[in-house]
């Protein structure tokens, strides 16, 4: 497994490589790859997948475990996601 650091990380990271999906306005999920995961964010292997600022992520592909997201950066196919807080 390869492990990106991010310097301005202040949690420590659950280190995964687990399915997720992003979920779609048509209803159709996109699968991703879920990189690692904090409780405020998740680093997220997105590759062939144009991303709005803004999404819900499927942590585990059923709607129960769903987190919507605020992209933080972005490199090639990576990218770091800050989950929002629950309304």
């Amino acid at each position: 497994m390869t492990v990106i650091p991010f310097p301005g990380r202040r949690l420590r990271a659950q280190p995964t490589e687990s399915k997720a999906y992003i979920a779609r306005s048509d209803g159709e999920p996109l699968p991703c790859t879920l990189l690692d995961l904090t409780r405020k964010g998740a680093l997220i292997n997105a590759s062939m997948i144009v991303l709005p600022g803004e999404f819900t992520l499927l942590l585990n592909g059923q709607s129960l475990a769903r987190r919507r997201c605020r992209v933080v950066w972005r490199e090639r196919d990576v990218v770091s996601v800050e989950f929002e807080a629950h309304a």
